[in-house]
């Protein structure tokens, strides 16, 4: 694989099409058969042309950019031209813009949680994501640790690495989520996917419990049991084009799954993220943050926000 490439125009050697994510069939599953047209095999992510790209599609922000949920200030402030997901690449090679306010030093990705503190030796200040080191490089890995628990991502010293931190997995390397052969294999049952957050404490009929992510059968897979799209792979969301294809309440988002059936109450429903009707949208839910409706992501209150919660980094701003 080349430099700056996830899949390098072939397919079936790309990251996505390994057996690990959809069973070595480039031609099924999350693109719908054209893999040349689709999301994942564009160039860098969007093809170079933002306007025709998915992330400015009317999907995620109803067609308007500026006014959309990513163009927000509490994610870039306000400047949707500098923002992370507008660049070219990732972030454009400049530590100090995007995604944080321009104070990078005093930005969540730059506190330790992520990095340790040093911006310069981290994962998303690095050039193209990966420094232009392909080979090294966690997306350029045939699986996404390669086995080695001291490789890649967290820069060879796990234990005080990010996902290494007990905000994600206790601080127990071995029992870690990530570490683990696969991704759990070992002590799910306290791990931070195991909580009834995601699957309700049923492990064996979760997601992220199938073998590997779908063992080769589209109907018993991930992304084809009902867990993600109710069984029916064909009126599934990453079946259909762009998200869904039109027809909302038969997508992923719209099922009872993600906010309780009611597809006009819900977050991608919603206009912009919730269209003003906070108390009833996801993000405001008790699940993800506690049932305090703050706007935007924190609106300045930190303390009580979805990102300061302990399920994430322990209430330790």
């Amino acid at each position: 694989m080349e430099t700056n490439s996830l899949h390098n125009g072939d397919c079936k050697s790309s990251v996505l099409c390994k057996s690990e994510l959809h069973n070595g069939d480039c031609k099924s599953e999350l693109h719908n058969g054209d893999w040349k047209s689709s999301v994942l095999c564009k160039s860098e992510l969007h093809n170079g042309d933002w306007k025709s790209s998915v992330l400015c599609k009317s999907e995620l922000h109803n067609g308007d950019w500026k006014s959309s949920v990513l163009c927000k200030s509490e994610l870039l402030n306000g400047d949707c031209k500098s923002y992370v997901l507008y660049k070219s690449e990732l972030h454009n090679g400049d530590c100090k813009s995007e995604l944080h306010n321009g104070d990078w030093k005093s930005s969540v990705l730059y506190k330790r949680e992520l990095h340790n503190g040093d911006c310069k030796s981290s994962v998303l200040c690095k050039s193209e994501l990966h420094n232009g080191d392909c080979k090294s490089s966690v997306l350029c890995k045939s699986e996404l640790h390669n086995g080695d628990c001291k490789s890649e991502l967290h820069n060879g010293d796990w234990k005080s690495s990010v996902l290494c931190k007990s905000e994600l997995h206790n601080g127990d390397c071995k029992s870690s989520v990530l570490c683990k052969s696969e991704l759990h294999n070992g002590d799910w049952k306290s791990s931070v996917l195991y909580k009834r957050e995601l699957h309700n404490g049923d492990w064996k009929s979760s997601v992220l419990c199938k073998s590997e992510l779908h063992n080769g059968d589209c109907k018993s897979s991930v992304l084809c049991k009902s867990e993600l799209h109710n069984g029916d792979w064909k009126s599934s969301v990453l079946y259909k084009r762009e998200l869904h294809n039109g027809d909302w309440k038969s997508s992923v988002l719209c099922k009872s799954e993600l906010h309780n059936g009611d597809c006009k109450s819900s977050v991608l429903c919603k206009s912009e993220l919730h269209n003003g009707d906070c108390k009833s949208s996801v993000l405001c839910k008790s699940e993800l943050h506690n049932g305090d409706c703050k706007s935007e992501l924190h609106n300045g209150d930190w303390k009580s926000s979805v990102l300061c919660k302990s399920e994430l980094h322990n209430g330790d701003k």
